[in-house]
């Protein structure tokens, strides 16, 4: 006789299977010897790529990721950053970074929100979940809290630590 199939366990342990589905990507960052700037691309060119700039080979350093670990972590920063414009009595610590309009609050919102679309691109052909709240980053990874907005950067998002290793 066969083995009984519980729909039950088989629907549990699919809902298990989506929570903890990895999504991988790169993040490539690029560094420019003649401008001294730094940006980043979801776009891998194994052949390398020239600045639009000034026309300098670039320095590519190209970072593994979970692409669902950085968009839990970039909803979390952007949920901090709807707190921080609500808001109406801030610290004059943080008033001194934002300056009188909340520019600077506003563009690092744009920041985050662009980073979150270019994961999406990276997913693509998947639609990107968040991990559950529960969900903390791997001890291991290097995290830098940017203070004092409180905002998380992953390892991936600070490419000195990629750029040192290289040298």
């Amino acid at each position: 006789m066969g083995k009984v199939i519980s729909f039950a366990e088989k629907r549990l342990q699919k809902a298990q299977e989506k929570q903890n589905f990895l999504l991988e990507g790169y993040l490539v960052w690029l560094k420019c010897p003649k401008c001294e700037t730094l940006e980043y691309t979801e776009v891998r060119m194994p052949d390398g790529r020239i600045h639009n700039r000034c026309g300098s080979m670039v320095t590519e350093c190209e970072v593994k990721i979970d692409i669902r670990a950085e968009y839990t972590i970039v909803t979390r920063n952007l949920k901090m950053l709807e707190k921080w414009f609500e808001k109406t009595d801030i610290p004059l610590e943080i008033l001194r970074l934002l300056g009188p309009e909340k520019k600077m609050l506003v563009r690092v919102q744009q920041a985050e929100l662009e980073y979150l679309r270019r994961l999406n691109i990276m997913a693509l052909p998947h639609k990107v979940e968040p991990y559950p709240e529960e969900w903390e980053p791997d001890s291991s990874q290097k995290l830098k809290r940017l203070h004092p907005l409180g905002m998380i950067m992953s390892e991936a998002r600070q490419p000195e630590l990629h750029f040192d290793a290289q040298s």
